[in-house]
């Protein structure tokens, strides 16, 4: 049995990080505001898309969405999940991976880090440029990650 063991040592000369209030506030204040928010009910839930934000890669089109639901729970965030999945892929085929934020609270989306849940729909493995190119989605998956 072999154990590893990490020592942080401090350095004294070196300045301290600000206050976590005022990243927080700097953070805050330049969050970009969409210019309109999409707003929709699925099976009697309620839900508002608040951003969406595309990431560069140099072959896949991934997409990420702030998603605010009434509540957070396992069930309601898979039935959310699977539907805007389904309209988001139908509108742009071209799409390798999506990722979803859900807040409970539009107040919460940068300042508390609580009442969440991320969830990822993307291949089983990596995201490969045949599978990017060709839209094989015979091998893709769906986590869920709750606070």
């Amino acid at each position: 049995m072999s154990f590893l063991v990490f020592y942080v040592i401090k350095n004294k000369d070196a300045s301290s990080p600000p206050p976590a209030e005022a990243l927080s506030d700097s953070f805050i204040k330049n969050i970009p505001l969409p210019d309109k928010t999409i707003k929709g009910k699925i099976q009697g839930i309620n839900y508002e898309i608040m951003r969406e934000s595309s990431i560069n890669h140099s072959f896949a089109r991934i997409k990420t969405y702030d998603v605010i639901v009434p509540k957070i729970d396992r069930p309601r965030i898979e039935i959310v999940t699977d539907k805007l999945i389904e309209e988001i892929t139908a509108q742009d085929q071209e799409i390798d991976k999506i990722s979803l934020a859900f807040f409970s609270n539009k107040g919460i989306i940068s300042s508390e880090p609580f009442d969440v849940a991320y969830v990822v729909w993307e291949p089983a493995g990596e995201i490969t440029r045949d599978i990017a190119d060709n839209n094989w989605r015979n091998n893709y998956k769906i986590d869920i990650l709750m606070r």
